[in-house]
């Protein structure tokens, strides 16, 4: 089946989804060496804090001048997006749905929009799929390419993201890709099963096959779980119920691969196999750095077998959990996922953190919604009025950290900073205006301690202005 012919002069089955990789593989390498040209950027323009310009970040030559510009026009129209308010002032209740009305950015649309046509070629190339005659060789084909895409699908889902390695990102800033691309697969797969049924339908045969064929019946299951995945991984299915969306997409997710296992051809289960090799890889590596972050005999941390915090309540219906003497360091801007099974069990939810390295604590500033969030709050006001010597001895829980996770360009190799944020949303944009404070201090204190003056009183950071506002 893997070399049957598609027609003169067309690849073979395995050659297409070989050659969907090859793209996937160069877009990767571009994105990477982006990421390599901004680490070169960042190391030079740090180096060029130690001259007397007052604006180290702007290049003078022409040659990088122009390649500055030409980036930033780029990464400006990249980031455009449209806001439609026609609905929701027409319909005011449709405004409750919190439904995003404003169109994904121009970066975001011109990536799914190159995925699509890449898939659709795949799937068509030469093929008619106005032939009745072609409709099987259309129905295999793009059950090769749908198998293809499944190691992509698993590698944008991962935490622990080889990806977002390669390319300077984090997990969270690809989660969307994940969920896009796990779209075309469902088209993919939609278009798979409806040309076997269209040509089914010639004879009359749809139900025999989906009633007397182990083949079809795998396959139409495998179809059903993938829809459901699809709809239950929608926007608002997520923020109903975060913790059941997450329990039934692992579990969903187990069923869909057993089922396209058994569906497939022996030559495409290896591709079912990357695909899980992947996931294990994630997980496995997931449960080793929170073994090495949460237990004590791991990181040479004394006493307690995990980390232990401490919740105060704050106004603004806000919690303050503070923990101690942290096990692992930091960047500012990064967050970790918490779990407290003694107020929360089973649940585990990403919380910026709100202090440096430097302060020797893990601080995080948690507003209460609900769930988690407003059982830590309730936790914290029962404690509250306790002193503090018999709160840190019966009111300290123990947690479990996983991360820390998140990853931006270092802002200190910026002339001009503009940081906005709202309500708790300061727990991330304060911890970065400081850690770019903190290097001018410490900068500025090496120079007094060395007595070396003829530096810029500005190394440690390129930042020149910071405007915030919260």
């Amino acid at each position: 089946m893997a070399h049957m012919s598609m027609g003169e002069g067309v690849p073979s089955l395995p050659q297409l989804q070989n050659f969907y990789w090859m793209v996937i593989c160069t877009a990767i390498g571009c994105a990477t060496l982006v990421n390599l040209y901004n680490k070169a950027l960042y190391r030079q323009r740090m180096t060029a804090t130690s001259s007397d310009r007052f604006y180290p970040s702007t290049p003078k030559a022409l040659l990088p001048r122009t390649i500055a510009t030409i980036y930033a026009l780029g990464r400006e129209i990249s980031y455009a997006s449209f806001r439609f308010n026609a609905f929701s002032k027409r319909w005011p209740w449709m405004s409750a749905l919190r439904l995003p009305w404003s169109s994904p950015t121009v970066g975001r649309a011109l990536m799914v929009v190159a995925e699509l046509v890449l898939v659709l070629v795949l799937c068509f190339y030469k093929l008619d799929p106005n032939d009745q005659w072609q409709w099987e060789s259309i129905g295999y084909r793009t059950g090769y390419i749908a198998t293809a895409q499944l190691p992509l699908v698993v590698l944008l889902a991962g935490k622990r993201n080889i990806i977002a390695c390669f390319t300077g990102t984090s997990y969270e800033r690809l989660n969307w890709l994940h969920r896009w691309i796990a779209r075309i697969l469902f088209l993919t797969v939609t278009i798979h099963m409806g040309f076997w049924f269209v040509n089914w339908a010639q004879y009359d045969y749809i139900k025999i096959q989906l009633t007397t064929n182990p083949i079809a019946q795998r396959g139409f299951a495998a179809w059903c779980i993938l829809l459901w995945i699809v709809l239950s991984s929608l926007a608002p299915s997520r923020r109903w119920n975060y913790e059941l969306f997450v329990m039934q997409h692992v579990i969903t997710f187990v069923g869909f691969f057993v089922a396209v296992y058994l569906h497939v051809p022996a030559e495409l289960k290896v591709w079912v196999w990357i695909a899980v090799g992947f996931f294990l890889f994630d997980r496995l590596f997931r449960a080793g750095a929170t073994l090495v972050v949460n237990v004590s005999l791991l990181n040479k941390s004394p006493k307690t077998l995990a980390p232990r915090a401490t919740f105060e309540s704050l106004s603004g219906d806000t919690t303050r959990i503070t923990i101690t003497n942290p096990r692992f360091k930091w960047k500012a801007g990064q967050h970790v996922f918490l779990s407290c099974h003694n107020l929360a069990p089973l649940q585990a939810h990403p919380f910026t953190i709100a202090s440096l390295p430097a302060d020797g604590k893990l601080e995080f500033l948690v507003k209460s919604k609900s769930g988690s969030t407003k059982t830590f709050f309730r936790h914290a006001e029962k404690s509250q009025g306790l002193l503090q010597a018999s709160y840190n001895k019966r009111h300290e829980r123990s947690v479990i950290l996983e991360g820390p996770y998140g990853r931006i360009r270092p802002l200190r190799q910026f002339d001009s900073i503009f940081l906005i944020a709202g309500s708790s949303g300061a727990t991330f944009t304060v911890p970065l205006m400081r850690d770019i404070v903190s290097n001018w201090m410490a900068h500025t204190q090496e120079r007094f301690d060395t007595g070396n003056h003829s530096t810029s009183s500005f190394q440690g950071a390129a930042t020149r202005f910071i405007r915030f506002v919260w």
